[in-house]
């Protein structure tokens, strides 16, 4: 069975409402696509906290991920009132460029948007962006070994 493609909006885990939220639904719209909408959490404090009390951490970053969920679904609730397609999801991983990558093979993609970040240029001299470490593992975006 062929899935519709679909525009990709990688949320931020902070829970604030970007620019992006309206840039995907504009091309969502524009190219009448439904809209997934996907924030991938992961706090080292709570998973370094499990070491030694798992069942509360547990309980505690679950109720971390509802309350993400629920905000999350409800910017999704905002976006559809205008006529779109949208469904979300709030993800708990250690290596989020890994599930993009996973995002992108099993779940037909047109276009994935998310936020620019200003990088201040010493820190580009030693860090990458998140962009830039999702591009450079993405098939077919032109960089050296793919």
């Amino acid at each position: 069975m062929l899935q519709t493609q679909r525009l990709l909006l990688i949320a931020p885990s902070s829970m604030t409402r970007t620019a992006a939220f309206e840039r995907a639904a504009a091309l969502a719209h524009a190219m009448q696509m439904p809209l997934h909408i996907v924030a991938f959490d992961y706090l080292q404090a709570l998973a370094v906290a499990g070491l030694f009390a798992p069942e509360q951490i547990s309980r505690a970053r679950e109720g971390f991920l509802e309350n993400h969920r629920k905000w999350l679904a409800e910017q999704a609730e905002l976006i559809s009132k205008h006529g779109l397609k949208v469904t979300s999801e709030v993800v708990w991983v250690h290596h989020p460029y890994e599930e993009i990558l996973h995002f992108v093979n099993e779940m037909p993609l047109a276009l994935i948007v998310k936020d620019a970040e200003h990088v201040p240029t010493l820190k580009r001299v030693f860090f990458h962006t998140a962009g830039l470490a999702i591009a450079a593992r993405l098939p077919g975006t032109g960089t050296p070994g793919h």
